[in-house]
């Protein structure tokens, strides 16, 4: 909320908003002065870094584990970073359905000792699953604030216990691991956001952003360049003026068949109209379809990752049958939360 009150207030200083982050970060130093930490689980028990190794690398359910632990870290961290410029180019304040979804979140891992108590770990996944599936599906549809939020709050409910219960559930199925097998599953997780996600999320987006394109008022747009745009030129900054008319006079022509759109000409004639003269007409009208556009290739890329949600449905409905010491219940809240 402080991020977007100072986006309101002073929105060319973007460097305020970082600087606040530094406030919770020298508090937490702060708390940490003077504390001494226990020894690890691991070393009480005596268990050998050898161990340790052998339990992680050489037992198959970690790494059926960490599977689930890419995927689960991909549907709630993938969409959590494009969430809010997501809503924004459907004129949705995004930042504030990301503080509605994050302020849940705490909530609902305050929570966590009595969920746990009542389902059990992975009841808890697998319900977890279904709720983000569903709510990222919902997102994919919002067009509106209120719609937003809604979507927001089911996708919250599903993501709020994802994180710190896999991370019990391996120190529980997979107890010798210790720290390296804790380790491990949080590196997997988000080199999985960071490396296959993200970047999948963003070539889907480009891959539909065309068809988001209306085709009648986007050739009217490239019309609209291409009849005012020469007279743009006569006022300064004739050279990407020009390269604008003629990006749109190209689009237009490579048209392959009526109602149709040329791929790649049209979308390259967009942009360079709005960064030839952003206050002109004809470039306002295409920066409304390209924020259309893009809106709806997010949306799109949404729905992929929603698909993990189904195959994570399968990996803890399966662990659940298995039921592999017990039902997998890890530690209470303060452990988890």
């Amino acid at each position: 909320m402080v991020a977007y009150g100072l986006t309101q207030i002073v929105p060319a200083y973007w460097q305020a908003e970082l600087v606040v982050v530094l406030i919770p970060a020298v508090g937490y130093g702060v708390l940490f002065l003077g504390q001494q930490f226990p020894a690890t689980e691991r070393v009480q028990s005596g268990v050998s870094s050898r161990e340790m190794f052998r339990e992680t690398f050489c037992r198959p359910l970690f790494w059926v584990l960490a599977l689930a632990m890419m995927m689960t870290a991909s549907v709630e961290l993938g969409p959590n970073t494009w969430l809010t410029p997501m809503l924004a180019s459907g004129g949705i304040p995004g930042i504030l359905v990301l503080v509605w979804i994050s302020l849940l979140m705490a909530v609902m891992r305050q929570l966590s000792g009595t969920m746990l108590r009542t389902l059990g770990a992975t009841r808890i996944l697998l319900l977890s699953a279904v709720l983000t599936g569903l709510g990222l599906l919902w997102l994919s549809y919002a067009h509106s604030l209120v719609i937003a939020l809604a979507a927001g709050s089911l996708f919250a409910l599903g993501v709020a216990y994802f994180w710190p219960t896999m991370i019990g559930t391996t120190s529980e199925r997979v107890p010798k691991g210790g720290a390296l097998a804790l380790a491990m599953m949080g590196a997997a997780g988000m080199l999985s956001v960071g490396l296959i996600t993200t970047p999948m999320m963003g070539r889907v987006a480009d891959q539909h952003f065309h068809s988001g394109l209306p085709v009648a008022e986007t050739q009217a747009c490239l019309r609209q360049i291409v009849e005012t745009f020469p007279q743009l030129a006569e006022r300064g900054a004739s050279q990407p003026v020009e390269k604008a008319r003629l990006a749109a006079a190209d689009a237009l022509r490579s048209q392959t068949a009526p109602g149709t759109l040329a791929v790649g000409a049209t979308a390259d004639a967009l942009r360079l109209a709005i960064a030839a003269d952003s206050q002109a007409a004809a470039a306002k009208e295409a920066k409304l379809l390209w924020r259309q556009a893009e809106y709806y290739g997010r949306q799109v890329a949404f729905r992929y990752v929603a698909v993990l949600a189904v195959a994570l449905m399968a990996i803890f409905g399966l662990l659940h049958l298995r039921g592999n010491k017990g039902d997998g219940s890890v530690p209470s809240s303060p452990e988890i939360g």
